[in-house]
């Protein structure tokens, strides 16, 4: 055991990964728990990128950064609430709860955990979609569709996402073209059902992505040919960000297809290792802040009970 788990006094009660929206609301309900909680900050969220978070009451359009710093001023009325600029590069079970070591060789003991570190993104590789991320490349309808609705409007992707993605997507314009990366002979029927919709299919090949014409925001080039556009949606592969799930022996969620991230969890949001628990984009499913918000905030309150019935039922056995 390191120094660091030595004794009572020398542990966190909760290590929250991850300084997002979801990381923050459990560290609010934690301090107001009076829990000794540090929270994680290993960088930039994922929605960073976008000028403004959408759906979130009483917060709709504000920048996620100015979300964040909104919340980190909040918990500076609790005491018991650490933010450090740190990132967390292993974790492991101790016989008292868990270790989590940061970048520069420091370790921390905790009596629990919570991942909400969010995921990476792993976008498709043509060159141009990273570059135009924010300006015209998408992922979310809930989050940009009404700044671009009755807009010309593309989603790239797999055939066998495409007529959900798009029967979505036309709730905000008629205007859509479907860039196929995957078509085949079995691709037929839905491709057919989705030009029923109205939706133009492309099959060919996309090259790149580039700034658009006459004030298109991108440009979609196919092999002889190439589209503008007012939006392109994806649907990228998501991982891990911090990757403490898998070292920390998380069951991954079944069914989750290319989607590599998500650890399996009970209502409460705590994994298939005891006292690990996640919050967030980490939980797949919806992704958005509001989202994120109330999935740290529950985490957080069964993590409380936890902790409390942890400490009464030591204190009755003397």
């Amino acid at each position: 055991m390191s120094d660091a788990a030595r004794s009572e006094g020398d542990r966190y009660d909760v290590v929250v990964v991850g300084a997002g929206a979801a990381g923050l609301s459990a560290a609010l309900v934690l301090g107001r728990g009076r829990r000794r909680t540090l929270v994680l900050d290993g960088g930039p969220p994922r929605n960073a990128p976008s000028h403004a978070s959408h759906g979130f009451l009483t917060r709709d359009g504000t920048p996620p950064l100015e979300l964040l710093r909104i919340a980190r001023d909040e918990l500076g009325a609790y005491d018991s609430v650490e933010v450090r600029a740190a990132l967390a590069t292993d974790a492991r079970a101790t016989e008292d709860g868990f270790e989590v070591v940061l970048d520069g060789g420091t370790t921390v003991a905790t009596r629990q955990v919570l991942l909400a570190s969010g995921v990476t993104d792993v976008l498709p590789d043509v060159p141009g979609l990273a570059e135009f991320r924010g300006p015209g490349v998408y992922q979310c309808p809930h989050c940009s569709g009404w700044e671009l609705r009755d807009r010309r409007l593309g989603l790239y992707g797999s055939w066998r996402s495409m007529f959900a993605r798009a029967a979505l997507l036309r709730g905000w314009s008629a205007d859509l073209t479907a860039f196929i990366d995957d078509p085949s002979e079995e691709a037929a029927a839905e491709l057919d059902r989705l030009r029923s919709l109205g939706v133009s299919v492309r099959t060919e090949v996309v090259t790149r992505v580039e700034r658009g014409a006459s004030g298109a925001r991108v440009r979609v080039v196919l092999d002889g040919d190439a589209v503008d556009l007012d939006g392109l949606f994806v649907s990228p592969v998501q991982e891990d960000r911090a990757g403490l799930a898998t070292a920390l022996g998380c069951i991954p969620l079944e069914g989750a297809g290319g989607f590599t991230a998500y650890p399996r969890t009970l209502s409460s949001g705590e994994t298939t290792t005891s006292g690990v628990y996640a919050a967030g984009d980490l939980l797949g499913g919806q992704q958005a802040v509001a989202v994120a918000v109330g999935s740290g905030a529950r985490a957080a309150q069964f993590m409380l009970h936890a902790l409390a019935m942890a400490d009464a039922e030591r204190a009755v056995r003397g």
